[in-house]
């Protein structure tokens, strides 16, 4: 049972203390036991279940269809007529072509489920005493959440902890500034409105700066978001331009084989003069058959089984999809703007110089190591004679550092980590009383905390060196404070210059004595300490990786916030061309300046993120289709903006993940350069699905239309084989080609411009291939037809159709030079369609489907039939080649 709303709304008036007691919670958190106990008493954090298909109304979904509404009348018709075996035939193969498009669609289904399962947004709460992450759905009443910049909230909470608190609200408000958040008891007696509810958090919403702690006192419906639950859409299945082209394509070709079918009923009504009833209804099953062979009604489906199975094997490769249409879109990728750290770099960051005091210092095993060393100039140096630059390190810090078992490990950001680390190592401890926080944002570039220590109020501030050298007035020399005059700032601007220019991250760190623990404004005329370099390693395989998207036509740009210096170090290192410019820079010019800029420089610096997406609107302006990597809450409109935002894994915010149309769970960029290469594979195996479904289809039509037009009283084929064709080849075969291998040299082609390969050369290889198709079949009709019996003509060229159209997946498949034997799936299934045929022909299911076996001779006119289709498919395409090859000789 949920609590009532009533309860819910209270809250926000109730001292912390009081909450607590209610909540039967406290600052520790729940215990797993009591957690579990509550999530069986109030239910999962949704706020509304998803209504799932299942497996049976799938299943019979399948007979909801008109054509076969069309057979089986035609075939109850033929029953009351008295061919049974005409009927359960009809039947039989009916319901093997309903199971198919059941396991079609009923794949499409969980593959789409599990899809959405991968969006599914993670909480950080207080379980055991311990901070641990867990799916928001799993976040229950008394949980302690750990909020902070980028988080979206998982449910209503009451706030007791909170430095410098924003959250964005106007998804329930409608208000767009965010509301700063405090801890306070409001004393109301009449119920205030959700945005005056200021020491509460609520559902749905997203904290866009700082960091705080708040205790869940509704979940699920009980939520105010919740509340209008009932009124909201369910998320609706969302299609991708190619496949609304495609069913659009689908919608037309089904319309013109109606009228092709309605045709061939009347004309061979006429044609024959029988207007009998088992005529009529012989001709009316021909038609319905034809249509149901040739109507592609399961393209939609296997384009969606397509991008959903690639999205699984994306998965495997650490690139998590979260909306089909990005797959289509991958594969056009012209553009890829990456962050550097973490992307490019392991983000295991160690602390490999200190800046204190004039002295260059080294830190020697500064990770995770045992111990730790500092040397000066070659001596061993004692960490006391830099003790405060440390204890500013440890102190001005959101990291948590465990150690279990002797294996030590991290909760937080990994810079923040190694600076903890590095101090810890030191023996420096922390013994003050943090006071109130300054949290860091990208706006701002630096963090500060306010400290009770030893009865003086302290402020420890860390961030970019020359935003705290500009907020400095003040600097350590020979131990003792001292301003900070210009030669003393072209010292730092000289030792940040040499730490960025050996590839380290450096931050600058500051404090100041607080008089009487004033805090208005306290981050100015701080004493500069000194500086620390960071070292993140390079990811071994992002060279390789580069080198594979420059020979794809894809350029890759690195956007940072770090130091010209330190990036344009890592781009050589990983073979950019090392070209920079800054987001200051950037700032001076205008559009189409920029536009020129981005197409220049390879390197982004000191970049923030309103500056992204400037430069993806530049680059889209340039008709580039672009990925963008990010992080953090105010990446947001740039991943939004991208062709494909594309968010972290390990530390990405819960609103850049929304934002978002792809999550890297290992954050690394040799996972956007596979990510794109699946995309390429997805989209060339639907390419290929969509040429052989439509040219095999049209061949089957034209085949029967031909013989009706000339008037012919007896036709290539009877309705029932028509239905097993489709069977045979439109199933398994056909459906085998979306998991077809990648060719070798799918990486050295150029991006496509767009996904609309349906061209007039596309349109052209299928008239061409099927008319090729269609001659040598009905050459082989009209020549047995007068000396052979109908059954005997009909068996040659059913066999000769299902030949052709086997043959074609592997001429289709020829032109990526993928091996024979490169995929099972599609060995096996050809396999099983020659098995079938074979069973078709010479066993005794042969008299249902109104076929005889075929004589040595027999199958040799068959053989030669295929031989001379062959030989003109490979003419044709030996003259494309040469007319590829020799532009200028092509006709005006």
């Amino acid at each position: 049972m949920l609590l009532s709303n009533k309860a819910s709304m209270d809250y926000y008036k109730e001292s912390i203390e009081g909450v607590f007691r209610k909540l039967k919670t406290g600052k520790s958190g729940l215990s797993s036991f009591e957690a579990e106990k509550k999530q069986q008493e109030h239910g999962l954090n949704i706020t509304k279940e998803e209504k799932k298909a299942s497996a049976v109304s799938i299943f019979f979904s399948q007979f909801n269809d008109f054509f076969v509404y069309m057979l089986l009348f035609a075939g109850v018709v033929t029953l009351f007529l008295g061919h049974a075996a005409d009927f359960f035939a009809i039947f039989a193969i009916l319901f093997l072509i309903v199971v198919f498009g059941f396991i079609q669609n009923y794949k499409a289904e969980k593959a789409i489920q599990a899809l959405k399962k991968l969006s599914e947004t993670k909480s950080r709460v207080m379980r055991n005493n311990e901070i641990i992450q867990i799916p928001s759905s799993k976040v229950t009443i008394g949980d302690i959440l750990l909020l902070s910049e980028g988080d979206k909230v998982p449910a209503d909470a009451r706030i007791f902890e909170a430095h410098n608190l924003l959250a964005d609200e106007s998804s329930i408000t409608g208000e767009s500034l965010p509301v700063h958040k405090h801890t306070k008891q409001i004393s109301s007696k009449a119920s205030l409105a959700i945005g005056d509810r200021k020491n509460c958090v609520f559902a749905g919403t997203n904290i866009v700066e700082g960091n705080g702690r708040a205790v869940v006192f509704s979940i699920a419906r009980s939520t105010e978001i919740g509340k209008v639950a009932s009124m909201m859409e369910g998320i609706k299945e969302e299609k991708t331009p190619l496949q609304k082209r495609l069913a659009e394509l689908a919608k037309k070709l089904s319309i013109g084989i109606i009228l092709i079918a309605a045709f061939v009923f009347v004309m061979n009504i006429f044609i024959k003069k029988d207007f009998s009833l088992l005529a009529i209804n012989n001709n009316f099953l021909i038609a319905v058959s034809l249509a149901v062979a040739a109507v592609p009604q399961g393209l939609p489906a296997v384009i969606t089984i397509s991008m959903a199975l690639g999205t699984r094997a994306m998965a495997k490769n650490n690139a998590l999809v979260r909306r089909l249409p990005s797959v289509e879109t991958l594969g056009s990728t012209s553009v890829i703007c990456t962050d550097k750290t973490g992307t490019l770099t392991k983000n295991e960051m160690s602390v490999e110089k200190i800046f204190f005091d004039r002295n260059e210092i080294d830190v020697i095993g500064s990770g995770f190591e045992s111990s730790v060393e500092f040397r000066v100039k070659g001596k061993k140096a004692s960490p006391r004679s830099f003790e405060r630059i440390l204890k500013t390190a440890l102190v001005c810090n959101n990291s948590t550092i465990q150690n279990k078992l002797g294996k030590v490990s991290f909760t937080g950001d990994p810079t923040e980590a190694a600076l903890s680390i590095v101090a810890m190592k030191a023996g420096i401890t922390a013994n003050g009383r943090k006071t109130r926080e300054f949290a860091f944002s990208s706006r701002r570039k630096m963090m500060s905390v306010a400290v009770l220590e030893n009865g003086k109020h302290i402020l420890y501030s860390k961030g970019a060196p020359d935003v705290l050298i500009k907020k400095s007035s003040y600097v350590i020399e020979n131990g003792k404070k001292k301003p900070l005059g210009a030669k003393e700032k072209a010292r730092l601007e000289k030792a940040i210059d040499g730490f960025a220019e050996n590839g380290m991250r450096v931050l600058g760190f500051a404090y100041r004595e607080l008089r009487k623990g004033s805090l208005d404004n306290p981050e100015q005329s701080l004493v500069f300490l000194g500086l620390m370099g960071l070292i993140d390693p390079l990811r071994e395989e992002v060279a390789d990786s580069i080198r594979a998207c420059r020979s794809a036509g894809i350029e890759v740009k690195m956007i940072t916030g770090d130091y010209p210096l330190t990036a344009k170090a890592i781009g050589k290192k990983i073979g950019m061309r090392g070209r920079v410019i800054t987001g200051s820079e950037l700032e001076l010019l205008n559009e189409k300046g920029l536009q020129k800029a981005v197409a220049k420089y390879d390197i982004f610096a000191r970049v923030n993120p309103e500056h992204k997406l400037r430069i993806v609107n530049a680059l889209q302006r340039n008709k580039h289709i672009v990925a963008m990597t990010g992080d953090g809450v105010n990446d947001s409109p740039a991943l939004k903006k991208a062709d494909i935002g594309i968010s972290m894994g390990l530390n990405g915010t819960e609103v850049a993940k929304e934002a978002s149309d792809m999550i890297l769970v290992d954050n690394s960029f040799k996972s956007i350069a596979k990510a794109v290469f699946e995309g390429r594979r997805i989209f060339n195996n639907i390419k290929k699905f969509v040429l052989f479904m439509l040219s095999t289809n049209l061949s089957e039509v034209l085949v029967i239309l031909i013989p009706t037009i000339l008037g012919y009283r007896i036709l290539p084929l009877a309705a029932i084989q028509i239905l097993w064709i489709n069977l045979l080849t439109d199933g398994p075969p056909s459906l085998a080609l979306g998991v077809d291998p990648a060719s070798k040299n799918i990486m050295k082609e150029k991006p496509r411009k767009n996904s609309n390969f349906v061209d007039a050369a596309f349109i052209a290889n299928i008239i061409i291939v099927a008319s090729i198709i269609t001659a040598a079949t009905l050459a082989l009709f009209f020549i047995n037809a007068p000396s052979q019996s109908l059954e005997k003509t009909q068996t040659m060229v059913f066999l000769s159709l299902i030949s052709f159209e086997i043959l074609r997946l592997y001429h289709i498949r020829k032109r990526e030079k993928l091996g024979f034997f490169s995929n099972r799936w599609l060995i096996l299934a050809v396999a099983a369609s020659l098995l079938m045929t074979f069973i078709a022909i010479y066993t005794p299911l042969n008299i249902f489907l109104r076929l005889v076996p075929l004589s040595l001779v027999e199958l040799g006119h068959v053989m030669l039939t295929l031989g001379a289709g062959l030989i003109a498919i490979v003419l044709i395409d030996f003259i494309v080649f040469v007319v590829r090859k020799n532009p200028a000789k092509r006709p005006a």
